[in-house]
């Protein structure tokens, strides 16, 4: 009724709430202001803080929460190794990248300048010695500003940082998968 927009029947507004079930454990840390109220689900939790916020509900803190929260819970206990062959960007990368790109390039332009791309990548927490180690292999015409290709090279170079790569030094090429994969990109 009051979701839809309507009174409640007087029937419904007069009625008593039905009772919730008194779970005994885990127990919500409470304030020392609940702690003294004298209320028996007031007492402290049994909980170590850190299990204590393991159990904080994820929804609360939004979409992205339940996303990192499935990913944790999806990745194994041994460390991912990188391979080569991840340094091809694959099809769905591309198109994620393609969308990106469209997203960040807000004059449509066709090139995203140096302070978007910054703004975009600082959202990856990666050093900015990583970060401007893979603009300095993105960025081949050094106009601060980059094309698609371009944009393509900087945002795989730091998704693969992420999965653990170390990224080719200044003066080394990008390795061949990528370079072969960027060479099939319209710019």
């Amino acid at each position: 009724h009051a979701q839809a927009g309507r009174a409640p029947a007087p029937e419904l507004a007069l009625a008593e709430p039905q009772l919730l079930p008194d779970f005994q454990t885990p127990r919500r840390r409470r304030s020392s202001s609940d702690a003294s109220s004298g209320h028996p689900s007031a007492a402290a939790s049994p909980l170590k803080s850190e299990e204590s916020e393991n159990l904080q509900p994820v929804i609360a803190y939004g979409e992205g929460a339940v996303r990192a929260a499935a990913r944790a819970a999806s990745r194994s206990l041994s460390p991912k190794v990188f391979t080569q062959s991840q340094w091809a960007p694959s099809q769905r990368e591309k198109r994620k990248y393609a969308t990106l790109f469209k997203r960040v390039d807000w004059d449509g332009d066709g090139y995203v300048q140096g302070s978007e791309a910054f703004d975009l990548l600082s959202r990856s927490r990666m050093p900015r010695e990583v970060l401007g180690l893979a603009w300095e292999h993105s960025d081949a015409d050094r106009d601060g500003r980059l094309n698609f290709r371009e944009f393509v090279t900087l945002v795989h170079l730091v998704t693969c940082a992420l999965r653990g790569a170390s990224l080719p030094q200044q003066r080394e090429p990008l390795p061949a998968a990528l370079r072969s994969a960027l060479n099939g990109l319209e710019s």
